[in-house]
């Protein structure tokens, strides 16, 4: 399975949300907290529970409307493409075994009433297990599964061609037994393949009779999408457990596949074979992880129902289930072992301990199970719940990714627990396994890929709900995407943007040291309560990159540079900021011409309404030029050396914060939206207008 579309109209932070060409095979989703992240894999767990029978698995999203009420609706769509073979084998089984029931409704019939010999009904059923097969009923195979809320329990639940597909087609799955699938959304009534061939002509019914023994005619035509083209109806598709003790070969391929025992009495239709397909898949982790459990009832051992493993409760039981198990399931324990062995340099073993209850209920014996996990450390091996939380966390993700070919991986923070070296690996580990999709959400700057940056999605949360920015890289030419994926190799905190609210790009090292150590004194908090990173560009031409970086991922940005970054003429050796900032697609100056020829007041004004920022009152100025910084900076290269960035941070901690920073920090505060108050008062104002701020102020 792959995920090929998610969308989420009004649910939870989710106005309308479209994420429309998710990578086949890596997708990595960052962002500051609390900005809905989480809500997308919450929203691809409600369309999985929603397909589920258990109606408290419904139930609890009914108050997960954008507005938070059971009063509010929502609706979900994923767009699927089942690529798996054993998937597509059993959609195929379940249509093959439908299309044997439906026909089989013809066998009693007398020849008068258009009815068939046993003989002839062998050779139908053979049409119907052609019309069946994987090559015939690949427009099944991609799909949007979609789910729809209204107040007062009201569910709806489908799943249908995507936009655009030349065979069209909506299979209804609301309801306990299912709906009917057909070409259009609105139909006139129910159809089967009985009712199809009970409607052709005389001369059809002789030429179909004809072929059927053998002699002249014509094969029925059996595609299951042209019939329903040709009329305005729905099939039913429902498959039932056949009377007698041997079951048709259609009926044993589906039981087979899906693992199941057909029941009496029972109709298995398209909702439980897609719930299935789901179960199987598409897998969760929470980003909240329990202990695994070690105690289990003797038949939990035994059966072969799918596990929640989720949050890491069922780990233990999972690995003695694969252990104990047939061949594939031993050995992809072996492969888990390997993995752990790999991330960890650990061993790791899993089997019955000594313990074990017997209670009587019913008259019968309920046996309670209690199971050993232990990892080697050295000679000897401890309990998994001893080893460190990073261990058991490397062993959970192991078993998760270390599984069948085929499936939709959602894991919601990986890295927990985990030192960056093992965060490292673990994506060099998810990396290497393109035969599954993952999708993972991180706050580690060690989970983003340098070399897969297009990878990479940012959330933000505006007033518009959770939104999705990505670097697309038809905007970016080759050279200069080699430069930001350098930038995010040679330094984390690159990365860590993603994770920003907002930045400031400063192109001296100076200001790298000394404004963060200069805002927190002067607002009694540092500038990471509000997520926001100041970050050096490497020098006076380094803001194009960057800029360009922050659009794509939707990053709020300042600029702090000194005049001569103002002061560039455009036809010269260097590339003023209102040159990058044309080149990074930053929109608002765009008569560069008309900028050359303002004078540097009006330059500084104008940048100002733009996000661009400088201490300099003229065109010579520098940070350096501060009288604070001048007259100590001797002493701080005495004590620090000489880094600037070091020596700036150690005036910074030395000295109040001069008036002028005051005022710069004011006009980024009003330009990023950053809510302050200022712990001691500010006077003197270098602001372009010439007006003071408040002491309180919050102008996002």
């Amino acid at each position: 399975m792959r995920l090929l579309g998610i969308s989420a109209e009004n649910f939870l932070s989710f106005n309308k949300f479209e994420w429309s060409a998710l990578d086949p095979a890596l997708n990595i989703i960052a962002g500051p907290n609390g900005v809905g992240k989480t809500n997308l894999f919450r929203a691809v767990r409600a369309v999985s529970d929603v397909l589920s029978y258990d109606f408290d698995s419904r139930h609890i999203w009914r108050g997960a409307s954008r507005c938070g009420t059971n009063s509010g609706s929502f609706r979900i769509s994923l767009d699927l493409e089942l690529d798996g073979a054993w998937e597509r084998e059993f959609l195929c089984a379940f249509v093959g075994a439908a299309l044997w029931d439906q026909l089989s409704e013809l066998q009693d019939r007398p020849p008068a009433q258009r009815g068939f010999s046993a003989v002839d009904m062998e050779r139908l059923r053979e049409f119907a297990r052609t019309a069946s097969r994987p090559d015939n009923m690949s427009w099944l195979f991609r799909g949007r599964l979609g789910v729809e809320y209204e107040p007062d329990d009201n569910w709806r639940l489908w799943y249908e061609s995507l936009p655009g597909e030349e065979r069209r087609f909506r299979w209804n799955l609301e309801g306990f037994g299912g709906g009917g699938i057909s070409t259009v959304e609105d139909t006139s009534g129910s159809y089967s393949l009985s009712v199809m061939l009970a409607n052709l002509s005389d001369d059809q019914w002789a030429a179909l009779v004809d072929y059927l023994r053998g002699s002249a005619g014509s094969s029925p035509d059996l595609d299951v999408h042209r019939n329903l083209e040709q009329t305005s109806v729905r099939i039913d598709l429902q498959v039932q457990r056949p009377p007698g003790t041997l079951l048709p070969a259609a009926h044993r391929e589906f039981e087979r596949l899906g693992g199941l025992r057909l029941e009496a009495q029972r109709r298995y239709d398209g909702r439980f074979v897609l719930q299935l397909i789901v179960r199987r898949d598409l897998v969760f982790t929470d980003n909240i992880r329990t202990m695994p459990s070690f105690k289990f009832q003797l038949g939990e051992l035994k059966t072969s129902a799918p596990l929640d493993l989720s949050d890491g409760h069922n780990l233990a039981l999972l690995l003695f289930r694969l252990k104990n198990g047939a061949k594939h399931e031993l050995e992809r324990y072996k492969n888990i072992g390997e993995m752990f062995k790999r991330l960890t340099g650990r061993e790791f073993d899993v089997g019955l301990s000594d313990q074990a209850e017997v209670r009587n209920t019913n008259g019968e014996n309920d046996q309670t199970i209690s199971l050993n996990l232990r990892v080697s450390n050295g000679p000897c091996g401890i309990p998994i719940e001893f080893s460190g939380a990073g261990v058991a966390e490397l062993l959970f993700l192991g078993t998760i990714m270390e599984g069948t070919d085929n499936r939709a991986i959602l894991l919601d923070e990986p890295a927990l627990n985990l030192h960056p070296t093992s965060q490292a690996a673990v994506l060099k580990e998810i990396a290497a396994r393109a035969q599954n999709q993952f999708i993972v959400i991180t706050h580690s700057p060690m989970m983003v890929p340098a070399d897969a940056i297009s990878n990479v999605s940012r959330f933000a949360l505006t007033d518009e709900g959770t939104i999705r920015s990505a670097l697309d890289p038809s905007e970016w030419d080759t050279r200069d995407l080699a430069t930001i994926q350098k930038e995010f190799r040679g330094s984390i905190n690159v990365a860590s943007l993603l994770f920003s609210n907002a930045v400031i790009f400063g192109e001296g090292e100076t200001e790298s040291g000394a404004l963060p150590v200069w805002f927190e004194k002067e607002y009694g908090q540092p500038l990471e309560r509000d997520s926001v990173a100041i970050h050096w560009v490497g020098g006076d031409e380094g803001f194009e990159t960057y800029l360009r970086l922050a659009r794509s991922f939707g990053i709020r940005w300042a600029v702090v540079c000194d005049s001569k970054v103002i002061c560039y003429p455009t036809p010269g050796r260097f590339k003023n900021i209102a040159l990058q900032m044309k080149k990074a697609g930053i929109s608002g100056i765009a008569d560069l011409a008309g900028f050359d020829r303002l004078d540097f007041a009006e330059r500084r004004m104008l940048l100002a309404k733009h996000g661009v920022f400088t201490l300099a009152q003229s065109a010579q100025d520098e940070i350096e030029a501060l009288p604070v910084i001048r007259e100590n900076q001797q002493e701080a290269e005495r004590e620090v050396g000489h880094s600037k960035a070091r020596r700036g941070r150690y005036i910074a901690e030395k000295c109040d914060c001069p008036q002028e920073v005051a005022t710069l920090f004011k006009q980024l505060c009003g330009h990023l939206g950053i809510s302050c108050r200022v712990a001691r008062p500010a006077t003197g104002d270098l602001l372009p207008s010439g007006e003071s701020g408040p002491e309180w102020f919050h102008l996002g």
